[in-house]
């Protein structure tokens, strides 16, 4: 029986057996599931989160927010921009 991990995907756990490669887009899932799960948890809406970017200096909009998560495509420095606005300091991979 081949061993394997679980590994959280955008809504549903997905069984991977070790030594199967990550598609980029798999990437991608993640990590917007990531910041979804974290703005989630911090009960943090698009509107509020544009709001608490700004009091860190961060000119955002709503549509732009939305459009990124929904896409999954942004940079490293969004996600921590992001995450300090909404007071998060650890994140958890799995």
């Amino acid at each position: 029986m081949p061993s394997f991990v679980q590994r959280l995907c955008c809504k549903w756990p997905k069984t991977v057996y070790l030594g199967d490669m990550k598609e980029h887009s798999d990437w991608e899932n993640q990590v917007k599931g990531l910041l979804k799960a974290e703005l989630k948890k911090s009960n943090v809406t698009y509107k509020q989160l544009v709001d608490k970017l700004k009091d860190i200096g961060v000119t955002e909009t709503e549509p732009n927010i939305r459009n990124k998560l929904a896409r999954g495509k942004f940079t490293a420095v969004f996600l921590i921009q992001c995450l300090t606005a909404i007071g998060s300091n650890t994140l958890r991979l799995e």
